[in-house]
């Protein structure tokens, strides 16, 4: 895929995921180094570990995730700290939806194993999503035809990322993915580990939304970590977004 010119900008979505390990000051260190790093979207994830334990029929999840739950109040304290325009929060029931749009959160996304999987929640977010709903998708039969985006008035058009569930994701994989994914204007989910290669093929192809997970060196044994990269190269990537394509 060679290097091209285009007259779009690309974004940067730094996840944070569960690298802040339960803790509500590291997820707002995170967020805040991530900002200063150029990423366009700081991603939180919003949850309630029994419900997406019961979608997904998964009873063990519940005790995972119970540990990188956040009350109310801590919530509001890490997205007071985040402008509203890098706000992006990922949600996995209807009860974390509302919860997100309450606390002002201006655009939400969902995984790949809710959008357009679970109906209900992937339209209750349409119609909560104050901007475009980010929806992951990781086969075919999750991107909507064209008639899909032909909503009322005042319903944005989904943004969709092509994301891969096998984490760590390898190259040769990743590569095919993003020649796909590219030319159909489909942003590009990162978990290729600690490389770029990957993010940066896909803004050479074209790729309008990149995301990655990001950490720093306090968050070596959380869940996510093994496919995330360092804020160092964030930067990296967010440097190298805008030398090509300018400020998003």
């Amino acid at each position: 895929m060679l290097k091209k010119p285009y007259d779009h900008p690309v974004r940067i979505i730094a996840e944070i995921g569960c690298n802040h390990g339960g803790s509500s000051d590291q997820a707002i260190y995170l967020g805040a180094k991530a900002i200063n790093c150029g990423a366009h979207y700081i991603k939180y994830q919003m949850f309630d570990p029994y419900l997406l334990a019961l979608s997904r029929q998964q009873p063990e999840l519940e005790k995972i995730l119970n540990p990188y739950t956040f009350i109310d109040s801590q919530w509001k304290q890490i997205l007071s700290t985040i402008p509203k325009r890098h706000q992006l929060v990922t949600v996995f029931d209807s009860s974390s939806a509302m919860r997100a749009v309450m606390f002002g959160v201006p655009k939400l996304k969902l995984s790949h194993k809710e959008y357009n999987k679970n109906l209900p929640l992937t339209e209750l977010c349409q119609y909560l999503s104050v901007l475009n709903l980010v929806g992951s998708v990781s086969s075919e039969s999750q991107i909507p035809q064209p008639s899909a985006y032909l909503r009322q008035p005042g319903i944005h058009d989904d943004e969709l990322m092509f994301t891969i569930s096998k984490y760590p994701t390898s190259l040769p994989v990743a590569m095919k993915v993003i020649e796909y994914c590219a030319p159909l204007g489909i942003g590009y989910s990162d978990h290729t580990g600690n490389t770029l290669e990957a993010a940066k093929y896909a803004i050479d192809g074209g790729c309008k939304l990149i995301e990655i997970h990001v950490h720093d060196d306090g968050c070596a044994g959380c869940c996510d970590h093994a496919v995330s990269k360092s804020m160092t190269q964030l930067k990296e990537l967010c440097d190298y977004a805008i030398s090509f394509r300018g400020k998003p």
